[in-house]
């Protein structure tokens, strides 16, 4: 909420607004001053008169804009919901998260009072992020540095390592850190940051084989890594599966490697067995959807 001309933020008691009569737009006291001083009786948003006068040709007082003010107290409010909260996490949609909520955040000294867990339905990935809510900012502040000195891991398997970054770490990626602008701190899997471009950095495989697991996936890494003549310990190529509710999908994250195209071709032209069922699938371009978008077809034993 703030004053058109010298945009001014408008605070509840601080600054008188008013209210043009014509037109209705807000200009605080100051610049309503300046205008009469020069004779200006228009808004200068839209043209419309703006000043009133008396029979002397006198300028009247406008009215105080009253339904601002309880504007900017619910904008206040709002404000402060969200300037108070920290997004601590993001992770795949199948992570178990209750023993991280468990383990690490009951050892904060600085509680949250609130916990606000939820998917990100509309990701590719459709990542679980953890926020915590806090009293005010202070206190925020206070657990933010004592969070970023905290590093936790919560398990040796596959596919529950996980650790919060911080983007002050010189270790990461340039590219990774400049996706993190939206979080405090960020939990990864093993080896694959969780916050990837998914129109650059992924190809997304739907209708994966029930029972594709640690196994398949690593028959995938060692196959692509082949095909890009690469050994598997030179390359931070990987390949996870997931499920989402009844969704069950396959991410292949490129890392630095930038041929996409030709991994697409390459899936596409090979048949494999997945599971310990020995399934046979086609991998095709999902119909209407950009080239990394595929999935599993023609299933048979």
């Amino acid at each position: 909420m703030e004053c058109f001309l010298c945009s001014s933020q408008f605070e509840e008691n601080e600054q008188q607004q008013v209210m043009q009569p014509q037109c209705g737009h807000r200009i605080c006291q100051q610049c309503l001053s300046q205008q009469q001083e020069k004779g200006i009786n228009k808004c200068q948003l839209c043209g419309q008169e703006s000043i009133i006068t008396d029979e002397e040709g006198n300028p009247e007082t406008l009215p105080t804009n009253v339904d601002s003010f309880s504007m900017i107290k619910r904008s206040q409010q709002l404000f402060n919901l969200f300037e108070n909260r920290l997004t601590i996490c993001c992770v795949p949609c199948n992570f178990k998260l209750d023993a991280f909520q468990k383990s690490f955040i009951q050892q904060l000294n600085h509680q949250p009072k609130e916990i606000i867990q939820n998917n990100q339905q509309n990701s590719i990935m459709h990542e679980q992020l953890i926020t915590l809510v806090y009293d005010n900012e202070a206190t925020k502040l206070e657990a933010l540095s004592e969070l970023n000195q905290k590093i936790y891991r919560q398990s040796s398997s596959h596919n529950q390592v996980m650790y919060i970054v911080k983007k002050e770490d010189k270790r990461l990626p340039l590219a990774f850190v400049q996706e993190l602008n939206d979080y405090d701190l960020v939990m990864i899997q093993h080896k694959v940051p969780m916050l990837r471009n998914p129109n650059t950095n992924l190809i997304k495989i739907d209708n994966s084989p029930i029972g594709f697991g640690d196994r398949d996936c690593g028959f995938l890494e060692r196959t692509l890594n082949l095909f890009n003549g690469v050994r598997n310990n030179e390359s931070d190529l990987a390949v996870r599966s997931y499920q989402f509710y009844n969704q069950n999908f396959v991410i292949v994250y490129l890392g630095s490697c930038d041929k996409m195209a030709e991994i697409v071709q390459y899936l596409q032209k090979q048949t494999f067995f997945y599971t310990l069922r020995k399934i046979k699938a086609d991998i095709v371009q999902k119909p209407d959807q950009s080239m990394n978008q595929l999935m599993f077809v023609n299933f048979h034993e």
